[in-house]
């Protein structure tokens, strides 16, 4: 792998990461590996809804739920994050 396949403009800050991580792994001359023991990272997105599913889950209030998602009403929380 090219050093300038490598360099790109990241979207976000965990791209960010595993670009430098990558240019790194190319400079001292190996391929950089997933350990595939970790958990796949599906973002931000996606750990929000399982963390207001699971509060939800075992009973915490839906006013509560609301100011930990720091949403502005408790239909947003409820509607989106929360899975029925």
């Amino acid at each position: 792998m090219s050093i300038s396949a490598v360099i790109s403009f990241p979207k976000s800050p965990v791209a960010s990461y595993r670009s430098c991580a990558r240019l790194i792994a190319v400079i001292e001359g190996h391929e950089f590996k997933r350990d595939n023991s970790l958990p796949h990272w599906y973002g931000w997105d996606d750990f929000r809804r399982g963390l207001a599913t699971n509060l939800n889950a075992l009973g915490v209030d839906d006013k509560t739920i609301q100011a930990i998602l720091r949403h502005g009403n408790v239909g947003l929380s409820m509607n989106v994050y929360v899975k029925a």
